[in-house]
């Protein structure tokens, strides 16, 4: 029996990558702007100011995330960073 592993010296098709590209943009749209399922529902955004994660603040909001989202307490970004 063959094994099968996959040929890594193959590179990735453009096409392909292309397609991934843009189900990652996409995917990345849909998410930086839902809530998340907790009572808070504290938006990505929320997450990454709690965290004090700049480098995740400045990704979300190149990428669409709305900086005056609130929570369920109408709780922005800014004062869950305070």
């Amino acid at each position: 029996m063959q094994s099968q592993q996959r040929d890594i010296t193959k590179p990735i098709n453009i096409e392909n990558a292309n397609n991934m590209k843009l189900a990652v943009r996409l995917a990345l749209a849909v998410w930086i702007n839902t809530p998340a399922l907790c009572e808070e529902q504290f938006y990505p955004l929320h997450f990454a100011s709690f965290n004090g994660n700049v480098k995740l603040l400045k990704l979300l909001t190149k990428n669409g995330a709305d900086i005056m989202a609130r929570d369920s307490q109408g709780i922005d970004m800014l004062h869950v960073a305070a």
